[in-house]
């Protein structure tokens, strides 16, 4: 199997499909990263959330956060099992 990549207008990577899965990049207006998802594929049909194919599973999914003035805030992370929050901060000098 080959590796595929797929890039929007500006050459940024918006999605691949790799060793039987599929990654997914969806960028803010403002060309930051708003979410990062995994998904395995399936060869059976699932029950899954809309929006998802029938032969996709979710299996790791990352919401980038941002404060007011455009700063990477937090990153909440939910894989098959768990969700969790990773607040971001900065060392000012």
């Amino acid at each position: 199997m080959k590796d595929t990549i797929f890039f929007d207008e500006q050459w940024r990577p918006i999605s691949s499909i790799i060793n039987q899965g599929k990654n997914e990049i969806i960028y803010h207006k403002n060309g930051k990263i708003d979410l990062y998802r995994i998904f395995m594929l399936r060869e059976e049909a699932v029950e899954i959330e809309e929006g998802i194919e029938q032969n996709e599973f979710l299996k790791l999914q990352i919401k980038f956060s941002y404060d007011a003035e455009g700063m990477l805030d937090k990153l909440i992370i939910t894989d098959i099992d768990n969700t969790c929050e990773l607040k971001v901060y900065y060392l000012k000098e």
